[in-house]
């Protein structure tokens, strides 16, 4: 089975910061605030 997801559940060895992303279509005017994702970026434990 091919999981589209895997690679947001994969060890990242660095932050990406984006600034700006396109929109297809129009946001409603009543939504509004900011999305702030805190996750740990370490999957996978070395012995």
């Amino acid at each position: 089975m091919n999981n589209q997801f895997k690679g947001g559940l994969q060890t990242q060895n660095h932050e990406i910061t984006v600034e700006e992303l396109s929109i297809e279509g129009n946001i409603p005017e009543w939504l509004v605030g900011s999305l702030v994702r805190n996750t740990p970026a370490q999957y996978e434990i070395k012995e």
